[in-house]
C-alpha cells in the first residue's frame, strides 16, 4: 500500500525558514543513502515562508501508522513555526472509472 506523508510548517520569520530548510537538508542526507523512502521539500506560492515536506513510501502492513523520519521532521520543525502532520494512504482503484487508473 502506498503511502503519503505530509509535515507542513507556517514560519513567521525569515531567519527560521533558512534554520528550517538547513535542518530539512540534514533530513535529507540519509535519504539519499538508502532510506526506502522519497522526500520531497516544497514552498508555498503565496506565503514563501511556508514548507510542506513529503515522504512517500510503500508498506505492507494494515495497521497505518506516521513513520519515524515524518515524527523526527515534524519533531524538529516544531522549533520554527505551527506544524501540521499529516497520514494518506493511496486510494487507487476505489474509485471506479478511468480516475483510478491514474498512476
Amino acid at each position: 500500500m502506498s503511502c503519503l506523508e505530509i509535515v507542513s510548517v507556517r514560519i513567521a520569520d525569515t531567519g527560521d525558514f533558512t534554520n528550517a530548510m538547513h535542518f530539512c537538508t540534514a533530513v535529507l542526507e540519509p535519504v539519499n543513502k538508502g532510506e526506502p523512502v522519497v522526500l520531497k521539500v516544497y514552498r508555498n506560492v503565496d506565503n514563501g515562508t511556508d514548507l510542506s515536506i513529503h515522504l512517500y513510501w510503500v508498506s505492507d502492513f494494515q495497521k497505518q501508522e506516521k513513520s519515524s523520519m515524518g515524527l523526527h521532521i515534524a519533531r524538529g520543525l516544531r522549533d520554527y513555526g505551527i506544524v501540521s502532520h499529516t497520514l494518506w494512504v493511496d486510494q487507487k482503484g476505489a474509485v471506479p472509472g478511468p480516475a483510478s487508473r491514474v498512476p
